[in-house]
């Protein structure tokens, strides 16, 4: 008899009085915490009863009807075991080995499947559970500490064996997608993008949200590309516009951000989704808004427009010829009103002009009096010009 069959008797009792231990017993195999490469594996019965010759019938639990059903059934050994392995009188037994139907396995949320097993017993015309072995107590040496049945059945039995696919999980998987917490602006450089990839076929709708301070964003994910077995995706927060941009940057030079994100897994046949929070450290974007923009130009502003021209700014330009036969452009700009009334006051403009062109000598000025007479233009406010030979 090797130390698995050693296991003390198992009683399933609701009151653990001692006369009532005595009259139950145990289910040693399938002992609880048992795991099956599948659900088809076929299954050894055994365990220890506190009398010589007793039935034992293996009850598997039907998901389907919701009832506990007979799977197999033996009767107890009339040969106790030695004295010197347990305290009490305790007799083995064993049922015909099987394995179960898809009604007995409960399929887990995300993989695999479980079974409830128990053993039930009749002494004396009444019907007695019986416990079972817990694996992970005894794993720690509970029975060789406790060697008698009231003992056993307190410190290390359980109320019934659950066996589980070595597969079997109510959870999703362990949240391993490689997120970037490193970000970069878009074209417009009015959002900012997260880089993630995963395992293909591993994960799906991906999600995430960026929390910085008090506020939480919502941020938009999408796969983009799949490569050896990898698929590739991006989460992009929208900032809205370059001055946006610019307080977000100069933000995390002293402070942190934190990426929320979490993804459905692919592998799971029920919707279970798996997360992980990622920090966006100050320290990676400690450099002001000069430099961003040095890393990235797209983020450098635009020249402002330039200014609404002024319906009174008058431009008059006249080619002339010096004295030297030398062609030259000359442009006079001045406080000039078009005004549909005879020209008054041209005298007055003329005597700027006059003094602005002989200062740069050698032009002719009539050309330049003449195009201001052309221009049809009075000067309401003479005060400033400027040309340009």
């Amino acid at each position: 008899m090797n130390e698995h069959h050693r296991s003390p008797p198992h009683l399933i009792l609701p009151l653990l009085l001692p006369a009532a231990l005595a009259l139950a017993g145990c289910v040693a195999s399938p002992a609880d915490g048992t795991q099956v490469s599948s659900t088809s594996q076929t299954l050894n019965f055994s365990g220890f009863h506190p009398n010589a010759s007793a039935p034992v019938r293996v009850m598997a639990y039907n998901f389907s009807a919701r009832r506990y059903d007979e799977v197999s059934s033996g009767v107890s050994t009339s040969t106790r075991i030695p004295a010197s392995y347990w305290d009490d009188p305790l007799y083995e037994w064993w049922a015909p080995s099987r394995s179960l139907g898809s009604a007995y396995w409960e399929p887990g949320r995300c993989t695999g499947a479980r079974a409830l097993i128990k053993g039930e017993t009749t002494v004396g015309g009444r019907v007695y559970g019986m416990y079972s072995w817990d694996l992970e107590k005894n794993a720690e040496g509970c029975t060789n500490e406790h060697r008698n049945n009231a003992d056993w059945v307190t410190y290390c039995s359980a109320s019934q064996s659950e066996l589980t696919t070595t597969d079997y999980s109510n959870d999703a998987h362990a949240f391993d997608i490689s997120f970037n917490a490193a970000f970069s602006p878009d074209a417009t450089c009015t959002s900012v993008t997260f880089s993630y990839n995963h395992a293909t076929g591993a994960w799906t709708d991906v999600r995430a949200t960026y929390q910085q301070g008090g506020t939480s964003r919502s941020m938009s994910c999408s796969e983009t590309s799949s490569s050896r077995g990898r698929t590739y995706g991006t989460c992009r927060l929208n900032l809205g516009t370059l001055s946006a941009m610019r307080s977000f940057i100069e933000w995390h030079q002293t402070n942190q951000g934190t990426v929320a994100v979490s993804a459905r897994d692919a592998r799971c046949r029920t919707s279970l989704r798996a997360s992980r929070n990622y920090t966006v450290a100050s320290s990676r974007y400690d450099y002001g808004w000069t430099r961003w923009t040095t890393v990235f130009p797209q983020c450098v502003a635009p020249p402002p427009p330039p200014p609404p021209s002024d319906p009174h700014l008058h431009e008059i330009q006249c080619d002339c010829v010096d004295v030297s036969g030398v062609a030259a452009t000359i442009r006079l700009s001045g406080c000039l009103e078009t005004s549909s009334s005879p020209v008054t006051g041209a005298s007055l403009m003329c005597g700027y002009a006059a003094l602005a062109l002989e200062a740069n000598g050698g032009i002719d000025t009539a050309c330049a009096f003449r195009s201001l007479s052309a221009a049809g233009a009075s000067c309401t406010n003479p005060g400033w010009w400027a040309f340009a030979p």
